[in-house]
């Protein structure tokens, strides 16, 4: 059975939930006129889900009729590890360690869940539904034949009716502020999109230009030493192959490399 309807049980018989300490996760769930300090663990208050889950496993066999044999009844455990209501955080507790359900309490009183009388004979009451141990024989029925047919069913007009798919232009009788002009990619997105930088450029916040146009001026000062030698290096191999061309100073080439503009946002438009 899910822990969260055990704990709702718990909660109702006067149980108590402090929240995890320390850098453990689990909260710690204490037996009604128990505290911890002083407690024994195991017997006046549990730490975890799963712990106090064993205990209360155990408290269900010790109860369990002795005339009944054992392989006559099986736990009704939930389908998964991850089943709802295992695992929450303190931001899911409302109360003293009552788990939130999801149920308004301001709004309408939600109906109360119904049993059928056929399965409530099957299954030997609803005591024994909510301690979570029915017959094994039901739940192999349940397994091989699944759930029965519903025995009442609501017949709502609409779907008595035959189906009718509506007209596409039906839309704007419900919605008549729908747009209705011309739709696709604009002409600048698909000037755009004549290169992946183009079109990368084109979506990109505007913000984040000016981190690019940033990054760049800072690789280009960063990098201005080795252009310098290179440029310099690609002088001196031109000068040797025509004498009319003269290299220039290092300090020259470094001079003109400075007077060019910082790159901006606004080149990438």
């Amino acid at each position: 059975m899910a822990f969260r309807s055990r704990w709702r049980e718990l909660t109702k018989l006067g149980w108590k939930s402090q929240k995890p300490t320390g850098l453990s996760d689990d909260f710690t769930y204490i037996v009604p006129g128990k505290k911890v300090k002083g407690g024994i663990r195991g017997q006046d208050f549990f730490v975890g889900e799963e712990e106090l889950m064993k205990h209360l496993d155990k408290l269900d066999l010790d109860n369990v009729d002795s005339t009944n044999e054992k392989s006559t009844y099986s736990n009704l455990d939930s389908d998964g590890e991850n089943d709802e209501g295992t695992g929450w955080d303190s931001d899911d507790l409302s109360g003293v360690g009552e788990p939130y359900v999801g149920i308004d309490e301001d709004g309408p009183p939600q109906p109360e869940m119904l049993f059928d009388e056929s399965l409530l004979d099957d299954a030997g009451g609803m005591n024994q539904i909510t301690t979570g141990r029915l017959p094994a024989d039901l739940l192999k029925t349940m397994a091989k034949t699944g759930w029965s047919d519903l025995s009442k069913q609501t017949p709502y007009d609409y779907l008595m009716e035959p189906y009718e798919s509506r007209p596409t232009m039906s839309m704007w009788k419900d919605y008549p502020r729908l747009y209705k002009g011309d739709y696709g990619p604009t002409r600048e997105a698909l000037a755009a999109a004549v290169t992946p930088s183009g079109s990368f450029f084109y979506f990109m916040q505007p913000s984040l230009w000016e981190h690019v146009a940033a990054a760049s001026n800072a690789y280009f000062r960063q990098k201005l030493d080795e252009r310098v030698e290179g440029i310099y290096s690609k002088q001196l191999a031109l000068e040797k192959k025509k004498s009319q061309f003269k290299a220039k100073e290092r300090e020259k080439i470094k001079e003109e490399q400075n007077r060019i503009e910082d790159i901006t946002c606004y080149h990438y438009c």
